[in-house]
């Protein structure tokens, strides 16, 4: 839940949490994080979705709601077992998880297609928002391995009920970031169980993101959603910190 949190909050360019993460890559990297670049790259992926989608202010909140539910996929029992068995190791990021990102997007889909329903938020093509971020948390990952292997991942490891139930949960928490607080899990989940109940839910997952043109944009909004999360993780990972390459752009010189 911290990571997500974190995530979340860097999206959302927070004033302290960008302190906290400049202090740390400090700390932990060596180098300066430079604020005025991570703006500017956060700020034009805004603009540009702001463009797209039914109502411009959502694109700061939208971008803030996908950076927190990307990795909720991991709830499901068989990554936390995973997880738990590598607890302590310094090498901990290395237990797979493999296809979590389609648990994760699944989840995106439903709980804030539930939540713009349900609040009459952007009603007319609110589907429109719900595609976008959910096309940016399907491909979070999208840079190590394609699609096909992600679905296939995804199926190896299919949810029980109380996964389900977890997963939808967590994403709903997350709505405060949409400045929505909506009761609506009973809504989310019946439809989630029609399709976990049939096999189908990655497959409607997929028809839904290629039945919505402009699903495209989550290629822009990953970019946020990336940068959040390997942020947040580069300074918080046990062990040798590691940067990943969307990183060095915006990052300092190694001073020390």
């Amino acid at each position: 839940m911290e990571h997500l949190e974190n995530t979340a909050k860097i999206a959302a360019l927070d004033s302290e949490m960008l302190d906290r993460v400049s202090r740390a890559v400090d700390e932990r990297l060596g180098r300066k994080l430079l604020l005025d670049v991570l703006r500017r790259e956060v700020l034009s992926v805004r603009a540009r979705l702001g463009t797209v989608l039914p109502c411009g202010d959502l694109a700061g909140r939208l971008a803030t709601y996908a950076a927190y539910v990307h990795d909720v996929g991991k709830a499901l029992n068989v990554y936390q077992e995973r997880l738990k068995r590598a607890e302590g190791d310094a090498e901990r990021c290395r237990a797979s998880t493999r296809g979590h990102e389609l648990w994760s997007a699944w989840t995106t889909r439903h709980v804030l297609s539930a939540a713009l329903r349900t609040s009459g938020t952007c009603m007319d093509r609110s589907h429109v928002a719900v595609a976008v971020a959910t096309a940016a948390v399907a491909l979070h990952h999208a840079a190590r391995r394609s699609m096909d292997e992600a679905m296939a991942d995804a199926e190896a490891v299919w949810p029980q009920w109380a996964d389900i139930e977890a997963m939808a949960e967590i994403a709903a928490m997350g709505l405060k970031y949409l400045g929505l607080n909506v009761d609506l899990l009973d809504v989310a989940l019946a439809a989630m169980r029609s399709e976990w109940l049939r096999y189908e839910a990655l497959w409607r997952l997929r028809e839904f993101l290629i039945g919505v043109p402009e699903s495209v944009y989550g290629e822009l909004l990953v970019h946020v959603v990336a940068i959040a999360d390997n942020l947040d993780s580069a300074v918080g990972r046990l062990g040798e910190a590691r940067v990943a390459s969307i990183l060095e752009p915006l990052l300092g010189r190694k001073y020390h």
